[in-house]
């Protein structure tokens, strides 16, 4: 007798997942009882399933839940032993039944609870022990006949009819939960896997004909001629089961399929009966091929894997659709036995238990597979049995859930939050079983963009700006221009930790509810939140344009200066006192470059701090944080409308680096705004069920041409403003650069410095292409590990906008732009009234040689003599060049004078790094 055969008492049995719990019979009192209409000896009366003989009902069966334990089936009377619930064609070695034995019985067990039961140690005898086992094994005798007869005859019998007809038949064969995988955007590449079993379910044509053949030959030889169960079978398992011999379960492929759909435990004639009359029904409705696939996708073949998808990865590393046949003759052994092995492993798995695996591939899978010709013999003696993979708990391929603890893991959040909070046209949940569902998402993340964004973020590599700097962390979003997709997101290192790029609500792996507005509350006001500072400035810019003032306007830029609402004064960053070269006024374009505070401030007064906060949340912010209470106040601008200070225009209310990245993007796109998202398709099986949407919508007023200005400005932040020598390589790009000051004495000045810097822009887009292409756009920011309070050290010195997140910024964005076409922005158009500041451009001082400033003028031929403005002359430095100045400085070059520049020169403007 080899190991493969079903008649050995090594047969193990399938398990299939269950709620744990006894199946015993109900019902059983002192007295005479009806059976079916039939009087019975007053022994004890006894019911099937808790109801009488004859009137059972069996509603449509649920499917347990992955989270449930194996049943077991107690029988009572004995010593609590009990039986695992199987799937498979189940056995046990055979043994006498004694006195408190602990054998089960294939049977409903009667309990005699009246006087008539008695313990061996009450003094009973043994021969009237004897006698009523005796008793009791006629009585199993009749019974397991009057079931057969009902499978047999199709239940037209009084009462079988009636039992028939109470299985109810699923309308379609319903599927167990499944894992949801999600996939970056390339739809190729695997970035995690939710779900509480590790299952895939897949359509027949991707299970190869060998593999369904394989399972055939080895579970049920007979499958495509049976009727859904085996009458031979039954008629030998109860014969056995009744004379002592070897117990057997006599289950076909379609009954061990029906006792997993109805959730049938224990190995009871109850039980056995159900099954057979659900499998019949199956057997009716269904084709053998649809059978045989849905069978294939339940079935649990070991190392945490359900269904031939999942098994296919889990022992070769591969889709099903690839197995060839010996290794689908390999894992249809596994089905048998598929945790019955050393350390839970199938009892036939090769690198566990290798003699066992080989005897069964060889002298019982071969054979059968032989003599129902799926193979010839010929074939049979080339076919070795497959290299599998070793068993590792940490490789994804066993895990029913991985990748929440990688980087990634914060997009998987922001996924779930946008699926489940969709809704169809009747208003109910969209995917109301994101975790079981068996979904296929494809997201936004580029893989090449988000591999690069987690190497220079992190801090962990050599190439990373932060590397080596233990008390800074960062966060990056990119998002594409006019389309919203988010191209890569890094919050941190791991996805159970602080995401520090965004809030979200994912009340799919999470506690997060929907309908709690105080959920994850740290989440929520802790971590994704932060003080743009003076990158928030983009947004008072396009405010500004929207309003009418041109970026040729000018305002007063002297530092400090005091305003009606505020009792204390806004200052410049760094001290600056004025605009460049000590002028008291400079443009708007200049203080955009110089990102100055007081110009900016007094913008927001002029306008309205309403009006920026509109073109803020037109262009991509969605969540606003006011921080001066002792609590912070969240702010949902779809909903809220918050009053602030002229200070929101210089940044001093907090925003997430995901809703920032989406603004950026707006400037990006002309002002076009598309709802920043993570997904793009959702598969289920192989039918898109949802698809991304998105319509850019034009910020209201803000025409292309003053987005055209904006551009021009923030350019000039590259080129001689605070992000100098952060310019892209080979490209053009606009950006903006914040600082946000440390909440710290002002007497400590050893620990005063900064806490949170920024750096946001975007590259110019392509208008030449159909559609237009609008590029990329980036956010970062870098900050405290500590919090927003905390001071910031990068390689010893103050964090500015250019010396944390602007470094990250430039090698991301080379790299992730890298295959982008290489254009230039449209030109400057010079919308607006220039008459719109609040001052005037700073008088010109008059040459001291009448042509020394008009075109044609004689050149000066000794430079030390040469007056400034004059040709050949030596122009005026702003910010402190001695000596050349027109006599009305002091001789350090910041007197109020200067020389006029030479037409034509470029203004020349001091490194600030705000």
């Amino acid at each position: 007798m080899n190991d493969g055969d079903p008649n050995s008492p090594r047969r193990g049995r399938a398990q299939v997942p269950g709620s744990s719990g006894g199946a015993r019979t109900g019902g059983v009192s002192k007295g005479a009882a009806a059976k079916g209409g039939a009087k019975v000896p007053p022994a004890g009366r006894a019911s099937v399933g808790g109801a009488a003989a004859g009137r059972a009902s069996v509603g449509r069966a649920g499917v347990a839940g992955s989270d449930a334990k194996s049943g077991r089936a107690r029988v009572a009377g004995q010593g609590g032993a009990s039986a695992r619930a199987t799937v498979g064609r189940a056995s046990v070695g055979a043994g006498a039944a004694k006195s408190g034995s602990t054998r089960p019985l294939d049977v409903d067990v009667i309990e005699n609870r009246g006087p008539a039961q008695r313990s061996a140690k009450s003094g009973q005898s043994k021969g009237a022990a004897a006698a009523r086992a005796k008793k009791a094994r006629r009585r199993n005798l009749i019974l397991s006949a009057f079931a057969l007869l009902i499978m047999i005859t199709g239940g037209t019998v009084v009462g079988g009819a009636f039992f028939y007809d109470a299985v109810a038949l699923p309308q379609d064969l319903p599927q167990r939960d499944q894992a949801t995988t999600i996939f970056y955007a390339d739809n190729k590449t695997q970035m995690a896997k939710i779900g509480t079993q590790n299952r895939t379910i897949i359509p027949s044509d991707q299970i190869p004909k060998d593999v369904k053949n394989a399972v055939v030959a080895t579970e049920n030889k007979e499958f495509y001629t049976d009727q859904g169960i085996s009458y031979t079978g039954i008629m030998r398992a109860a014969w056995n089961n009744m004379t002592g011999g070897e117990r057997q379960g006599a289950s076909t492929i379609t009954q061990q399929y029906a006792r997993e759909i109805a959730d049938l435990k224990g190995i009871t004639y109850s039980r056995k009966l159900r099954e057979a009359v659900l499998a019949m029904k199956l057997n009716k409705q269904y084709t053998k091929d649809q059978i045989l696939t849905a069978y294939l996708n339940s079935v649990y073949f070991g190392r945490e894997s359900y269904g031939i998808e999942a098994a296919a990865e889990a022992y070769f590393g591969k889709h099903a659709k690839e197995l060839n046949v010996a290794e689908g003759m390999a894992l249809a052994a596994m089905i048998k036995n598929p945790a019955g092995g050393p350390n839970g492993l199938s009892y036939y798995d090769a690198t566990a238990n290798q003699a066992p695996a080989l005897d069964r591939f060889d002298n019982y899978i071969k054979p059968n597979m032989v003599q129902m010709k799926f193979i010839t013999p010929d074939q049979a003696a080339t076919l070795k049995y497959p290299e599998m993979k070793k068993y590792d708990p940490s490789d994804p391929a066993f895990q029913a859930q991985w990748g929440l603890d990688k980087p990634t893991g914060n997009v998987i959040h922001n996924v779930m939050d946008e699926l489940y909070h969709l809704k169809d046209p009747k208003g109910n949940p969209m995917f109301p079983d994101l975790k079981t569902g068996g979904y296929r998402i494809v997201t936004t993340i580029d893989p090449a963009m988000q591999q690069a964004a987690e190497k220079y973020a992190s801090g962990q590599t050599k190439d990373s700006p932060l590397y080596n700097q233990p008390n800074a962390v960062a966060a990056m979003v990119s998002v594409e221009p006019y389309s919203g997709r988010v191209k890569a997101y890094y919050g941190g290192p791991n996805g159970g930790d602080k995401d520090l790029a965004g809030v979200w609500r994912d009340p799919v792996l999470t506690k997060c509810g929907q309908d709690e507005p105080n959920c994850d509350l740290d989440r929520l006001q802790g971590f994704g939140r932060h003080f743009p500072a003076s990158s928030f400035k983009i947004y008072t810019l396009g405010a500004a344009l929207k309003d009418g003032i041109s970026l040729n306007s000018y305002w007063d830029g002297t530092s400090p200066k005091k305003f009606p609402e505020r009792k204390s004064p806004v200052v410049n960053a760094e001290g600056k006192t004025s605009c460049a070269g000590g002028d008291k006024s400079c443009t708007l374009l200049e203080a955009t470059a110089e990102s100055l505070n007081v110009p900016f401030y007094s913008l927001t007064s002029k306008i309205g701090s309403d009006k920026v906060l509109d073109f803020a949340k037109q262009a991509g912010i969605r969540y606003i944080w006011n921080l001066d209470g002792a609590e912070a106040v969240r702010y949902d601008l779809s909903k809220d409308t918050p009053k602030f200070s002229p200070e929101l225009g210089i940044g001093q209310y907090a925003v997430t680096v995901l809703d920032h990245a989406n603004g950026v993007a707006t400037m990006a796109a002309r002002g076009a705004r598309a709802p920043v998202h993570f997904v793009e398709k959702v598969f289920k099986g192989a039918d898109a069920v949802y698809s991304e949407t998105f319509k850019p919508t034009q910020i209201s007023g803000f025409k292309q041409e003053m987005a055209d200005d904006a551009s021009f400005a923030l350019q000039k932040v590259l080129e001689r403003g605070t992000g100098k020598g952060l310019q892209l390589t080979g490209r053009q790009a606009a950006a903006k650069t914040g600082t946000w000051q440390a909440a710290t004495s002002s007497t400590d000045t050893k620990n005063n410095g900064n806490s949170n810097a920024w750096m946001v822009g975007y590259v110019a887009p392509d208008l030449s292409k159909k559609p237009q292409f609008y590029g990329l756009a980036t956010a970062v920011w870098v900050g405290a590990k500590e919090g927003d309070s905390a001071v910031v050290k990068i390689n010893g010195g103050n964090l500015f906008g250019s010396t944390g997140p602007g470094p990250i910024w430039k090698k991301y964005m080379d790299v992730a732009t890298a295959n982008m076409p290489k254009t230039k922005f449209p030109n400057q158009k010079n919308t607006g009234d220039d008459g719109r500041g609040d001052s005037q451009p700073p008088a010109a001082a008059p040459s001291a040689d009448p042509n020394g400033a008009q075109p044609g003028g004689l050149p000066c031929l000794i430079p030390a003599l040469c007056q400034p403005g004059q040709p050949g002359g030596q122009p005026t430095q702003p910010g402190g060049q001695p000596g050349q100045g027109n006599g009305q400085g002091n001789g350090q070059g910041n007197g109020q004078g200067g020389g006029t520049a030479v037409p034509g020169a470029p203004a020349t403007f001091p490194t600030r790094r705000r």
